[in-house]
Parts: C-alpha cells; structure tokens; sequence
C-alpha cells in the first residue's frame, strides 16, 4: 500500500494507525512527538500517552526538538523524518498485524556521538503496568484494562523496563560512539493489543500469553516451519569423575577421534528413527592438533547426509569447552577476556561482552562449520551473569548484560549463516533468562540437563525427566510467553537401574513430550537400542518413525498448543490441542497412579468451533473409533467425558461424522469388519478382561446381521485352559448393530483404589490381626481428594501443607506395574436369524463415571496412625523354581504419596505375608523417591484374590 500525505517542512499534524486490535495516534510538533494509544480491540482506553523516543549522551537527554522535514502515513504505515542539532532520524511505524504495531528509529549523527541508552517507549497511565521479567532482562510491560490488554516490548532478548509513578520507560543502553554520517538503526519496539480471558494459568492473563506468544512467533519468520528431531553421540554409561577425567572409559562411546567405527551404526539407527540432526564430539575448542582425521569427518558427514541425517559440532559457550571430552586438557590463557566479578576476581568463565573474545570464537566455530558442511551446532553451559570488566569495552555492572546478549546474538548469527539448514541447539545454562525472543535465532530450546526438580512419583527414570521437562515447558510458556513450538525435550535413555524398563515408558516418554511442542531429541538411544532384541528394537523403530512422520504432516497445527485441564504435577491430568477449526488433535496426558476422568471441551478452549457432528478417533494407545457419551458422534461444543487409564497418554483425532458410508463402520472395538463366504467377521484383538461396547454401522443396503458369535478355535487354545470370550447382543435395528464383548480370561490389576479404612496404632493393629485384612470398616476410594473440585492440582507437597487436608489424604493408593496379561486375538461372527428372537433394547452409552464428589470427613482427620485393607486378583505370577524372570519382567506394587517426607514409617502384607516397602531413589536427584515393593517370590498367589494390608504413619 502506497504511503500517502506527504508533506514537506511541515510544522504539526497527526497520523493515526488503525487496526481492529489496535488504534495509535502520533503527534508531531517542533517540541517533540508524542504517542498515545486511542482504542485496543475497538473499545476506548484510559489515557496512554508519551514521547515517541529519547537517547542519552552523558548527562543530556535528546529527543526529537526541531525541524521536521517531512512526513508520510496511511492508515498501516507512517514515516516521520526531522533533524535535531545532533541527528538527521526517521521514525518508522508499520501495523504488522491488526493488533501490533512495530517502531524502529534510524539515527545519522551530523558529528561524532557518544550514546548512552537508547528509550524507544515513554508513557504515562494511571495504570501501574506489570513488569514481566527474568531474573536477568526485562520482556514486557504489560497493561491491563477491563476487557483488554496492552504490551510492550524490545525486539531484543535483552532489554530495561522502568517505573517511575505514572511513566514507564524501555530502554537499552548500547554505549557507543557514533561516527558522522554513520546510519545507526536501532532495535525495534513493538506495541500489541490482547483480548483479556479473566483467566490466569500462571501469572498472566491466558490472553496476554496468547497475544505475546504470536508476537514472537510472527514478529520475525522462523528459521523453520517442521519438527527438529535431533540425537547426539554422548554416552554416559562409563562416567567416573576423578580430577580432569570424566569418562572412566571410552567403550561403546563415539567420536571424531575415538571408536570412530561406531558413529556410522549411531547414523544408521537414528535415521530409521527419523532423525534430522546429530551433533557429535568433540567440540571445536576442544581438538587438539593431529586427533582428527579431516578425511574422515567429510566422508562421515557425506555418509550421514545420505542417511538424510544432518551432522554437527559442538562449543561449550563461556567456558569454550567441554569438560568430559577435552582429551587433551586444552586451555585459553586469555584472563583479560574473563568476566570479573563486583570484586575484580575473575569468574572463570569468558565474557561474550568482549568483542575479541567474540571474534575469536566466530572464527573458530565457523571456519570449522564450512570446513566439514556442518549443520548443527550445540551451545553448551551458558553463564552470562554481571562482568564488571574495565577493559571489555562494555559498562561495568547491570547494563553489561546487554552487551553480552548482543555478543552472543552475533555468534549465533555467524553460525546461522553458514547454512540455511544451520540448527543452533542450546543446552544447559541460563538461557531461560533471555527467553522468549531468543527464539528467533536458536529455535529448538532445551533448557536444562536431565534433572528431575518436582516431587513427581515414578519408578522409570526416563519418564520421570519427560514430566519433568513438560512441567518446565508448559511454565516457561506462561511465565516467559515462549511458543511451545521452540521447546525441545531430550528423551535421554542414560538411566539404567530404573525399577521399571524404559521399553515400557518410552512411548508414554515420546508422546507426553509431543502433547505439548513438536521436537524431540533422542539422547543415548543407539546404546539402548542395541541392548534390545530384535522384536523390541523393530518395534522402537516402528513406533518413532511413525510419530514423528505424523508430526511432520500435520505441522502447521503444532504451531499453536492449546492447554486445559491441569497444569502439570502430581494429582493432574493435562489436555493438550493441536486444531484448527472443526477438526484437530487432542492429547490427554495421565501421569498418575490411578485412572482419571475428564471433562474435554470441544469448542474454542481447545481451538475448535462449531455444532458439527463429529467423530472420534483413537489413534493412541489403541487405534479405533471411540463410542462417545453420546453414542458414535457428537457436536462440536458439547464436551467429551473420558476416562483415561493410569500412566497413559490418550492421542484423539476430531474428524466430520461421515453423511454416507459405503461399508461396515465399527465404533468401540480395534481392528476390521471383512466380509467372508457371505456372512460379516469382526478381527479384533484387547487385553485380558476388558469389556467394551461395540456399535457396527451398515450401509443403507445392507441387510443388518442380529447376531453375534465368537470363534471358539480362535485361536485355539487347549481343553483344560479353555476361556470363553463372552458377547452379549443389545441392539439390532434398521441402520446398526451393538452388542457387549468381554474377553476371555480375567483382567489383570492396575490401580487399587478401593480400601478399607481404620484408625489405630501399629501394636493394636498387630494384635487384632488386621494383617489378614478386613471388611467390616468404613470403605473409601482414594485419592481421598480425587475429584473434588475445591481441591486445586497439581497438589505438590508445600500446596497439601496449605490444604485441610490430614494425613490419611497424603496416601494415594496403590498401583500394580507389570501384572502380566496378554492380548487376546478373536474373531466375531455375525450372522442373521429369525428376527422375532431378537430383542433390541435401548442403548446406554452412559458416561464412565462422575468427576464431582465431596470431600469425605476422614480426609481432614489429624490422626497420624492408619490402617488399609484392599484386595485385587492376580491371574498370574512366576513361582521360580530355579526359572525365575529377569528383574524387567517382575509386577512390582507401586504406594504413591502426595509428600514423603511426611512418611515414618510403612509396612504392608500380603495374604498375612510381610513384604518389604522400599524407596526407589532417582538417580537425577537421590533426594526424590518413589515408594515400592516388588511381588516377585512375595505372599501373593496368582489365579486368586489377594489381600492387601497397608500401615503407616505420618510426622
């Protein structure tokens, strides 16, 4: 669109931008310009209002007092030009969107110039904004207003916002001098309008965090537009710390300079995975002359790119190198380039504000990325902090870390540079401190080393740091307003004593991580791949390179997440969204020890809109058409009641409901409906015991069968051990068929939640035998606080402390892990017969239970000593006999507690047996420990009921 009213020499006037979200005002005058924000989302605000931009030079404060030469507007763009004694400028406003507006300033000095700080935002308001911040930078200044919201913010990860009374400033201070004639553009600032939720996740409103979520993700293009999936060559398995060494040996681990042989097996199993990138060491810093092979790496990239898998190196930030593979205890002796503290010692680490120190490691980690056509880079151990440096060429203190932000951004866009495939992949350190604009030049964001922080109950380490990283994604998103679509978790198989194998997590793992943002690292997977057979390995491979190619095609929805439900922690369940419109994907993540029912809302919360008639797909953990509360379909708008199975993620496809069909359609059960020698059989298969409702919709002209029979040879199965699979017919009519099938065999046990409650002490429990259990006392569902919605989650151990909550709450049930079962193969015919002997009744698609429940009185009572009795039937058990099974192949019984400390002591029984209750302590914080008993050669009896007796008592 072509700017117009342009006028030359002008003396005042005003240009106004107008978006639906956002309408600015600009006046101009000799004395100044002045801003002020008219209406947001078509609604008047109170006055806000201030001077267009201000620079400092030592003590004096210029601002645009003078000509003005000319200036050109319409109603998406104005362009002031004017001349102070000091600078010829431009002041460039652009609608960018219709609720932001973005300001850049370009100076060109008539002299030589020393600037100080640069303010591109001055208001007043009489409304105090809130400061969003790090512990470092400040993001945003963020307004409230009724109905709407306003924000501002630098288009730099690093930039000063202060208050003082009614006015706000934002600020950076470049502290340089400016040549004559030198055209200096400043960084931009930009302006946005959100709809206000009344709703506030974390800090912010849910619509501010939404409004600053598009800024960043729109402001500049992103570098890419696919998930980023990436492995790197560490092994850790052999680590024994002693002074300078890390790796106590180099067996099974891959580098550029040792056991070379083994980084072409590390390409060929990830890029079966589906893997991008891989990044290997060592690092640049760290090489050390003659180690490398430069023959050797370009064969070995070349090798790699034909694998479709990108190759890249490594450089550990303000420390330049990489503790555990600087072989060769390489040093800089260049102390004039350390940070130094507030009392002149030097920190140890290198400062990015030295624009030597910048130099020297742009030309040393780029010259090595063109050299071997490297794509990725890993920044590791970032520590930017104070440097109060005299000779760094930086302002000594709070404002040289600006000038560290600014030596690090011409780094990474150095590095960029090299190729537009370049993959900057942050690691540890502090980079959570300059998020979120530091997304724009590194757009895959893993933030912290594998560490578990929370309290969260487990007994696989694996998953525990996958909770773990989804909790920090999902706060970072609201405290820091980072798109998900910038996180990166490393699914690192580095823990090896878990009670549980990460063959049975890793899914749960990938798919939790997936819920909420689109990339994903594999770390240490060739090592745990190899040491499975060959049937696990194909199935890891399978499972990978089809979810991250679903990923791949359905990426533009993975630019939004959207998040109902509870925020992550113990005691929630967590809904996560990727829609558009009327259709999308839902993924509801269950991480605790007992099945949890949920409410999902089919409409805009979730990104959905509409009164359609819908169906639901599971396409995760079993593929199939879901019957809803409401039978095959339901509407858009209405909401979807499920329940969702302990330590599960359930992925969900909303789809149209179709008008026609012009085959069987088969809601409830997995697998097909073929039709064989004229007569329909259903191929289905379902773990032991489960009982679902199976509706087959026909064509229009079909003859519907009325019948249902179960194929008793299979498969076949010997006489003694014959188990029937049970069908039971409820509706035959015009258009479908339902009926009920259970398969054979009994259902093995997962969660225990109905217990028997008393109140004693240990010796009186003893002597009235209360080993053996009981049925006569008061029976109870725990989690005792399951369900009521006074209770907020996640219910961490310093929230519990603030509830009403007593000790008896504090238990959480129990879970059987492993209790063996299989899948159960069968083949349903279904046939037509007289019709007069069939009865149709009306189907009841009733809702898997009620979520509301009031808080019973036992859960507030103070005492301290409990008893619980439960039972559960095991249909199976090894014995031993000389044949026991491994250790990964034991039913362990699994005490989740909300807060552990509170525990004394614990003791339970099985069937009168005393079996012992241990603490699995994670190996990535000893301090954190899951509760846990293994069954294996325990009292418990397969192919009967057992009884289960549990005492503890609190502090």
């Amino acid at each position: 669109m072509f700017l117009i009213n342009v006028n030359f020499n002008v003396y005042a006037g005003t240009a106004t931008l107008r978006g639906s979200g956002i309408e600015l005002q600009i006046r101009y005058e000799p004395n100044g310009i002045y801003e002020r924000i008219i209406s947001l989302n078509n609604s008047k605000i109170d006055a806000l209002e201030g001077a267009a931009w201000m620079v400092t030079s030592g003590e004096r404060n210029l601002k645009h007092e003078g000509e003005i030469e000319s200036v050109a507007s319409n109603l998406e763009q104005v362009v002031i030009k004017g001349k102070t004694p000091e600078f010829k400028w431009e002041l460039n406003y652009k609608l960018d969107s219709p609720t932001r507006t973005t300001k850049t300033l370009y100076l060109t000095p008539l002299k030589d110039i020393g600037i100080d700080k640069i303010f591109l935002f001055d208001m007043s308001s009489s409304i105090t904004p809130i400061i969003a911040k790090t512990e470092l930078q400040d993001i945003a200044a963020i307004y409230y207003f009724q109905d709407n919201g306003f924000f501002a913010s630098l288009n730099f990860p690093a930039s000063f916002i202060r208050s003082h009374g009614s006015i706000t400033r934002i600020f950076y201070p470049p502290y340089t001098t400016l040549r004559a004639g030198q055209l200096y553009q400043c960084h931009s600032l930009t302006i946005g309008s959100a709809k206000l939720q009344k709703h506030a996740t974390y800090t912010y409103d849910d619509g501010m965090v939404d409004a600053v979520d598009s800024y960043v993700q729109q402001q500049f293009a992103p570098r890419f537009n696919r998930p980023l999936v990436l492995s790197t060559s560490i092994n850790n398995r052999y680590t024994q710390p002693q002074q300078s060494s890390i790796f106590y040996t180099m067996k099974d681990h891959p580098t550029l300079n040792y056991n070379t042989d083994l980084l072409k097996r590390e390409i060929e199993v990830i890029g079966k995975l589906g893997v991008e990138y891989y990044q290997v060491w060592p690092g640049v810093f760290d090489w050390s002359s003659g180690e490398q092979d430069p023959n050797f790496i370009c064969q070995f990239v070349d090798f790699a790119k034909a694998k479709r898998v990108k190759v890249g190196g490594y450089s550990g930030t303000n420390l330049l190198f990489c503790p555990h593979y600087n072989f060769c205890n390489i040093s800089l002796n260049k102390p004039e380039w350390q940070m130094v503290r507030r009392d002149g010692k030097n920190s140890g680490g290198f400062c990015f504000g030295n624009p030597e120190f910048v130099k020297y490691y742009e030309e040393a980690v780029v010259n090595e990325a063109k050299k071997f056509n490297f794509e990725i880079h890993c920044l590791d151990f970032l520590n930017i902090g104070l440097c109060f440096a005299e000779n760094h060429g930086h302002p000594a203190g709070e404002y040289s870390i600006y000038h560290q932000i600014k030596g690090l951004i011409n780094l990474m866009d150095r590095i960029n540079q090299v190729s537009p495939e370049m993959l900057i992949w942050p690691n540890s350190g502090n980079w959570k401190e300059f998020l979120p604009k530091l997304a724009w030049w590194a757009p895959n964001l893993y933030l912290t080393d594998p560490f578990i922080a929370s309290p969260w109950q487990g007994l696989n380490m694996t998953r525990l740091l996958d909770d773990s990283r989804r909790q920090q994604m999902v706060d970072l998103h609201y405290t820091y307003f980072l798109p998900y679509r910038f996180f990166c978790n490393a699914q690192y198989f580095c823990c090896r004593n878990s009670i549980v194998p990460d063959i049975r997590n890793y899914q749960y793992g990938a798919l939790s991580t997936w819920a909420v943002c689109p990339n994903i690292c594999l770390g240490e997977v060739r090592p745990w791949i190899d040491e499975l057979n060959p049937e696990r390995q194909k199935e890891v491979f399978a499972f990978y390179s089809k979810w991250i190619k679903f990923i791949k095609q359905n990426y533009n929805l993975w630019t939004t997440t959207y998040h109902t439900g509870d925020n992550p922690g113990m005691g929630g369940v967590e809904v996560y969204s990727h829609t558009k419109s009327d259709s999308g994907f839902i993924f509801v993540v269950n991480p605790q020890y007992w099945n949890k029912l949920v409410d999902i809302p089919l409409n805009e919360q979730l990104g959905l809109s509409g009164t359609d008639l819908c169906e639901i797909k599971e396409l995760y953990p079993v593929e199939r058409l879901r019957l809803t509360p409401n039978g095959p379909f339901i509407k858009l708008g209405e909401t979807l009641r499920v329940e969702v199975a302990a330590q599960q993620v359930l992925v969900l496809e909303i789809v149209k409901a179709p008008l026609t069909i012009t085959a069987p359609r088969m809601y409830g059960l997995p697998g097909t409906v073929e039709k064989i020698k004229g007569n329909y059989v259903i191929k289905t298969s379902m773990p032991q015991g489960t009982t679902e409702l199976c509706e087959i919709h026909f064509p229009a002209n079909i003859k519907v069968p009325n019948f249902v029979a179960v194929d008793a040879n299979y498969p076949k199965q010997p006489p003694r051990q014959f188990y029937a699979t049970d069908t039971k017919l409820i509706s035959a009519k015009a258009s479908h068929l339902v009926f009920q099938c259970t398969f054979r065999r009994e259902l093995a046990p997962t969660q225990l939640r109905k217990w028997y409650v008393r109140d004693a002490n240990y010796s009186e429990g003893i002597n009235k035998n209360y080993i053996l259990g009981w049925k006569d006392s008061p029976q109870y569902d725990f989690p005792l606080f399951e369900g009521d919605q006074n209770i907020k989650m996640p219910l961490w151990p310093n929230n519990f402390k603030q509830t009403s909550l007593g000790p008896l709450s504090n238990f959480c049930g129990s879970y059987i892990e492993n209790a063996f079962s299989e899948q159960q193969p069968t083949l349903i015919h279904l046939k037509s017969k007289n019709s007069s002997s069939v009865v149709s009744q009306d189907v009841d698609y009733s809702n898997p239970g009620q979520i509301s429940t009031s808080l019973p009185e036992i859960a507030k009572s103070k005492k301290s000593e409990w008893w619980l009795s439960s039972e559960f039937y095991l249909p199976f058990i090894t014995y031993g006999y000389g044949m026991d099974p491994f250790f990964d192949d034991h039913a362990f019984l699994v005490v989740p507690v909300i807060d552990i400390s509170k525990i004394m002591t614990i003791r339970a029984w099985i069937n009168g047996s005393p079996i012992e209750i241990r603490a699995y302590r994670y190996p990535r914080n000893k301090g954190l420990n899951c509760l846990y008993s293994d069954l294996h050669d325990s009292g418990v009896r397969g192919g009967s009921k057992n009884t289960l007796v549990i005492y503890f008592s609190s502090n």
